[in-house]
């Protein structure tokens, strides 16, 4: 878990209401908890397809990316 201090940001999939809704549900929780730097809800067109939940981190800070909904 990044510290309370550490810059975070979220992006979900363009034109997927469902990743943005979820996206904007953790950045207001992270919020809640005392998370400082949230970077808003992103959204971002991808050249490949993104699905799940992905958590990184880059020099910058923490990175999640949340992708269309996997199907079972």
């Amino acid at each position: 878990m990044p510290n309370k201090t550490e810059k975070i940001n979220i992006t979900s999939v363009m034109n997927d209401g469902e990743a943005f809704q979820f996206a904007t549900e953790i950045s207001d929780y992270l919020k809640q908890i005392g998370y400082m730097k949230i970077d808003g809800v992103n959204q971002a067109i991808y050249s490949r397809p993104v699905s799940g939940q992905n958590i990184g981190r880059d020099s910058t800070g923490v990175k999640i990316v949340i992708g269309t909904r996997i199907s079972q």
